[in-house]
C-alpha cells in the first residue's frame, strides 16, 4: 500500500491532477461528497468520462448539507445519466452528510482512494486550503475492505 499527502501547494500534489491519473485505467468509481457544484463537476467529469465511455460503473453520492449542492450541478448529472446508463447519482437532501472520498478501481486488482477535505468544487479540487490523502493498494488490502463496508 502507498500513501501520499496532497496539499494543493504544488501542482503535482493537487487532487485534480491526481484524479486524472487514478481514473485513467479504472473501470469503476465511487464518489461520496457533502456537496457538488457545477464548475467542480465539469473538472471531475473530465476525469470520469473515460470510465463512463467504457460503460464502467460510476456512482456519485451527495447531499443537501448546508444547501451548498447546486441544483444546476444536479441537473447536469441527471442529464448525463441518460447518456451514460452506468452513471448512478444519489442525493440525500436532508442528511447532515459530511464524508468526502473518491474511490477508483482498476479491473479486479488495485484501487486508488482519495480521502480528505475536498468536495466537488473548483476550490475543493485545485485551490489551497484542502488536505487529502491518496491511498493506493490491492483490493485485498484492509483499507479497501473497510471502504466497501462504508459504501
Amino acid at each position: 500500500m502507498r500513501i501520499s499527502i496532497l496539499t494543493q501547494i504544488a501542482p503535482e500534489k493537487r487532487l485534480l491532477e491526481r484524479l486524472d491519473h487514478a481514473a485513467e485505467n479504472a473501470d469503476k468509481a465511487f464518489i461520496s461528497v457533502s456537496f457538488i457544484q457545477k464548475t467542480g463537476f465539469k473538472h471531475l467529469f473530465k476525469s470520469i468520462r473515460g470510465i463512463l465511455e467504457k460503460a464502467g460503473n460510476v456512482t456519485l453520492y451527495t447531499s443537501g448539507y448546508l444547501r451548498i449542492t447546486e441544483p444546476k450541478a444536479l441537473e447536469d448529472l441527471l442529464r448525463l445519466t441518460r447518456n451514460y446508463p452506468s452513471l448512478n447519482v444519489f442525493l440525500n437532501p436532508d442528511d447532515r452528510f459530511h464524508s468526502k472520498f473518491l474511490l477508483f478501481e482498476k479491473p479486479k486488482t488495485t484501487y486508488t482512494l482519495f480521502l480528505g477535505s475536498s468536495n466537488i468544487s473548483v476550490g475543493g479540487l485545485s485551490e489551497l486550503g484542502e488536505l487529502n490523502a491518496e491511498i493506493s493498494g490491492k483490493i485485498s488490502d484492509q483499507v479497501y475492505k473497510d471502504v466497501q463496508i462504508v459504501i
